[in-house]
């Protein structure tokens, strides 16, 4: 394959899943977006935002997945295959290693490179095809926002806005809640909540 205007390659989306995946990429309309590398601090809110998922969803049918599961996102105008952050679901509709299904609850962290596909064109496709919570985490302000679905309208209305002295609490699963000044901590240690160890 030939890199063209920049970093965007013509393929299928056949195609697309049959690449090697040694680098980050997500596939839209006949485009391989390649993804940079995530910052360490993009890692680490990523990981401890994943175990809490993974404690809350342990034991259930619902499933936490991180960055490596693609998803399929087939909107009104666009046909995608993403990486999101972390996202959980209830069905467990894969084909291989993509996830065919609706996300219940799906997580970016900005970067500069995505921030303005994250709140635009990503979030409109998400809204779409009904995932029902979507949480957009700004790692340089250390905010999270919390974004609801309106499931008549197919869009999204902002809920909360939380800060890193915050206490996040899912608008889909009341039981799910975790205080975001563990997800924002800087600290050197890995961090694994007792059932994951």
């Amino acid at each position: 394959m030939e890199l063209k205007n920049n970093n965007y390659v013509a393929i299928t989306e056949e195609e697309f899943l049959a690449m090697d995946d040694s680098a980050k990429a997500e596939y839209c309309n006949g485009k391989v977006i390649y993804m940079q590398a995530a910052s360490p601090k993009h890692e680490r809110i990523r990981r401890k935002i994943e175990a809490e998922f993974a404690k809350f969803t342990n034991g259930t049918k619902c499933s936490t997945h991180g960055a490596n599961v693609g998803v399929r996102v087939h909107s009104k105008y666009r046909r995608r295959i993403v990486s999101p952050d972390v996202f959980i679901e209830c069905d467990n509709n894969f084909d291989k290693d993509t996830y065919n299904g609706v996300p219940v609850i799906l997580v970016e962290i900005l970067s500069p490179a995505t921030a303005s596909n994250d709140e635009g064109n990503k979030k409109d496709d998400y809204a779409y095809i009904g995932v029902r919570e979507y949480l957009i985490v700004d790692q340089e302000q250390d905010i999270v926002k919390q974004y609801k679905l309106i499931s008549d309208f197919k869009a999204y209305t902002l809920v909360n806005e939380y800060s890193k002295e915050d206490t996040y609490k899912s608008v889909v699963f009341a039981d799910l809640q975790f205080d975001l000044v563990e997800i924002f901590k800087n600290d050197s240690t890995d961090y694994m909540p007792d059932i994951l160890k």
